[in-house]
C-alpha cells in the first residue's frame, strides 16, 4: 500500500538547497543534514535520500565541507594534465616527419 507523501516538492527542494548552502558551516555533511532535518521535521535519512535523488544537484555525490578543496584541486590538476596530453598529441600528429 502506498503512503501519501508528507512533504511537498517545494519543501524537499528547499531542504536540499539549504543543505548545499550551509554544509560548510558544520563539521560534516551528516551533522548539517541532522540540523536541517530537525528544522523541517523529517529524519536525517529522509533528507539524505532527497539529496541523492535530486537530479540537478551541484555535485554528483554529497561531499563533506572538508573534502571540497581536495576534490577541486585534484580536478584542476587532472584538467591541467589532460591539456598537456592533448597538446602533446597535437604536436606529435602535426610534426613534420624526419625532424
Amino acid at each position: 500500500m502506498n503512503r501519501a507523501t508528507r512533504y511537498s516538492p517545494e519543501v524537499r527542494e528547499r531542504a536540499v538547497r539549504m543543505l548545499f548552502e550551509h554544509q560548510s558551516e558544520y563539521e560534516s555533511q551528516w551533522s548539517a543534514m541532522a540540523s536541517i532535518a530537525s528544522k523541517i521535521g523529517c529524519t536525517t535519512e529522509t533528507l539524505r535520500k532527497w539529496v541523492i535523488s535530486t537530479p540537478n544537484r551541484r555535485s554528483r555525490r554529497p561531499v563533506s565541507a572538508y573534502r571540497k578543496p581536495v576534490f577541486q584541486s585534484a580536478f584542476r590538476v587532472d584538467r591541467f594534465a589532460l591539456d598537456e596530453i592533448l597538446a602533446q598529441r597535437a604536436k606529435d600528429r602535426f610534426a613534420a616527419p624526419g625532424l
